[in-house]
């Protein structure tokens, strides 16, 4: 079964000031330039090294991904190898 975390709150965001404060990093991500619309793949990826969570967000991404979307870019990874 695959969870839908669109609009799915977290056990830590069940606090209201942890709410808050993820709905004021969602803001800041999405106004982080000037002439896009949200913030670009590349620092995103940086943010999330920088607070330690890559293997945990792969984890979460391959988890929650129907098993065509990790299929084609395991391949597409394959490939460029």
């Amino acid at each position: 079964m695959l969870l839908n975390y669109n609009n799915m709150k977290t056990l830590q965001m069940k606090e209201y000031e942890t709410e808050i404060n993820v709905n004021n990093i969602i803001t800041l991500l999405n106004h982080i330039t000037d002439n896009l619309s949200c913030v670009d793949g590349e620092t995103l990826q940086y943010i999330i090294e920088k607070v330690g969570m890559k293997e945990q967000m792969l984890r979460q991404l391959m988890m929650s991904s129907n098993l065509n979307e990790v299929s084609s870019l395991y391949n597409e990874r394959k490939t460029i190898l």
